[in-house]
């Protein structure tokens, strides 16, 4: 899946990036011929010819610009799995992961060349791998510490008293990821889909676990002692621990506006 999703996208690139320069050759041409046989105190009438000429090249420039390095779904990946070890090792290995029959999925995945970006979740036993437009997030599980909804006000004028729902992972070194999940009920499910793989990680927007983050080692030391108790639970037991953490997301949430921080 990612992978491929790479090779498509880098394909999308150069099919989009010939067929600009095709497009801006003849302009090209026509305004260094227009320069040569223009004459010397001609009138500024050229002005508007200019402006057209910029609007024709500089909007499909700019669009190339927007879609390809800010809302590309695979843009940072590489750099990002980059901290785990070798790129192109971990690529496999998360796509043999993906296609496990455990495997946790929610969205629209981007299965051929043709289609739309990729908008969607995948959960593995270790691996979190959120593909969407302007940047993916890929968590590994086994450094997951913390976790917790957000709910971030609209910025937009008529979505005004609208929420995001959002997730922040909060890793082993500090490190933090925040992704869309698009609605209550799916923030649900997300949420339910890693406790299940990960029952002893930190939930909720809680003011202690919030002071134990700017320390990573005590968040980590925390995180360990729960994995032990964890290991001595019965069933039932064990069943008590994951509805209380179940509340613990959904009643610990941090609401804030756009404007303010990640955390």
């Amino acid at each position: 899946m990612l992978r491929k999703l790479i090779i498509y996208e880098r394909i999308r690139i150069g099919v989009t990036l010939t067929c600009l320069v095709v497009y801006t050759t003849p302009f090209i041409l026509i305004i260094g011929f227009g320069i040569l046989d223009s004459q010397p105190g001609a009138p500024g009438g050229h002005v508007l010819l200019a402006i057209f000429f910029f609007v024709m090249l500089g909007v499909p420039w700019s669009l190339f610009e927007i879609r390809f390095f800010y809302r590309s779904s695979t843009r940072g990946v590489r750099a990002r799995l980059a901290r785990f070890g070798p790129t192109d090792e971990l690529i496999v290995r998360i796509d043999h992961a993906l296609k496990e029959p455990d495997t946790f999925f929610l969205g629209q995945a981007s299965d051929s060349i043709m289609s739309p970006q990729p908008d969607c979740i995948y959960i593995t036993e270790n691996w979190l791998v959120r593909l969407c437009p302007g940047g993916s997030s890929i968590v590994h599980l086994p450094d997951l510490a913390w976790f917790y909804r957000r709910l971030v006000v609209r910025s937009a004028l008529l979505s005004h008293g609208r929420y995001d729902d959002q997730l922040t992972c909060v890793m082993r070194n500090g490190d933090c990821w925040t992704f869309d999940t698009w609605s209550p009920l799916r923030t649900e499910q997300v949420i339910d889909a890693l406790l299940d793989r990960r029952p002893e990680v930190l939930t909720g927007h809680v003011g202690e676990w919030i002071d134990l983050a700017a320390k990573p080692d005590a968040l980590w030391a925390e995180l360990l002692a729960r994995r032990e108790r964890l290991a001595a639970m019965s069933p039932a037991e064990l069943d008590d621990w994951h509805s209380e953490r179940w509340d613990e997301c959904h009643t610990r949430i941090l609401r804030q506006d756009r404007q303010a921080g990640a955390r």
